[in-house]
């Protein structure tokens, strides 16, 4: 049988919950956002416009602070929680997320993002709703696959809440998580990210939409745009992984992650002095990109410092390492 009332009814549940975390979350981080950088809803400023408004030495600070909240938080969570498990491991059944460290561990993210740390805010309220949801489905005698299905559900409507977005997230869950495109799964997915997003636009975050920009005249030579474009990208992700994989590897229970954490949130900090573009989770560049707000030089400029960041890190986690052992 398809379909079945209870399990439609934990397709309803899971979507209001991840709704509600979406809608928590957003508030939570603009919250933040507003009493670090000294702006208000009332101001009708975007992110990126209030970071730039303040002064150079206004954003540093804070990346301080975030370095530090960042580095104990990391640190208390990694030592002292139940191990925290990634989304993908939780729904292919091989662990389970513990709700609490889970929780913990997204609203760290969320609390750092809002401060200005340069990451995407959208995997804390897609951890979060899986980890509630792993702890939801242990009350209920459902079949494994039918367990799997909620929590990718909920990861994926925690996307959508916070996004606004129900049919990509619905895209996502299907694509990335359950590698299926199944009626059963189809259904579940959109209905879930569907309520979701419901949920979260009635919770006092609203329709919002994440750019504004013109639509553009669509021709072919987008096409040959897209096509160069996509192989420069690739290129790039595999340069950046092979950098990032020469740091050394860090247990993150390890009180190292402290000072490393702090000296390298001081140094993107730094980078903010010049780029303010580059702290958040990426939007305040994005508009200037797709309203044609900025030249290529500057684009480079927003680019090369997150790469810049791991070969300063590198000689500093080394540096570090070797000091804990002495």
């Amino acid at each position: 049988m398809i379909y079945d009332k209870r399990f439609i009814g934990l397709i309803i549940i899971v979507g209001f919950i991840a709704g509600l975390v979406g809608a928590s979350y957003t508030h939570l981080l603009h919250g933040i956002q507003h009493f670090v950088y000294n702006y208000s809803s009332a101001d009708h400023l975007s992110f990126g416009a209030a970071v730039a408004r303040v002064s150079p030495i206004e954003r540093l600070i804070p990346l301080i602070v975030c370095g530090a909240i960042g580095g104990v938080g990391w640190v208390l969570i990694h030592r002292y929680g139940k191990g925290v498990v990634d989304i993908k491991t939780a729904v292919s059944g091989k662990m389970d997320m513990n709700p609490i460290t889970t929780v913990l561990h997204a609203t760290l993210q969320i609390i750092t993002v809002g401060i200005g740390s340069p990451l995407g805010r959208e995997v804390a309220p897609r951890e979060a709703s899986a980890g509630i949801t792993t702890f939801l489905v242990k009350h209920f005698d459902i079949k494994q696959e039918d367990r799997q299905l909620l929590i990718a559900c909920a990861a994926g409507a925690g996307l959508a809440a916070v996004y606004n977005s129900p049919l990509s997230a619905a895209i996502f869950t299907l694509e990335t998580l359950l590698l299926t495109w199944n009626i059963r799964a189809m259904s579940a997915a959109l209905l879930c990210c569907g309520l979701a997003t419901f949920v979260t636009r009635q919770a006092g975050v609203g329709d919002v939409i994440q750019y504004t920009m013109a639509q553009p005249s669509l021709g072919s030579h987008y096409v040959e745009f897209s096509i160069v474009l996509g192989a420069i990208i690739a290129i790039g992700v595999v340069l950046f992984n092979i950098t990032q994989s020469k740091l050394p590897a860090i247990h993150r229970s390890s009180p190292v992650m402290i000072p490393i954490s702090i000296v390298a949130f001081t140094l993107i900090g730094v980078l903010a002095m010049y780029f303010p573009e580059i702290l958040g989770n990426g939007k305040a560049g994005n508009e200037l990109t797709f309203t044609n707000d900025i030249t290529w030089t500057y684009a480079l400029g927003l680019f090369d410092p997150k790469w810049v960041l791991f070969y300063l890190l590198w000689p500093l986690v080394h540096m570090v390492v070797v000091l804990h052992h002495l």
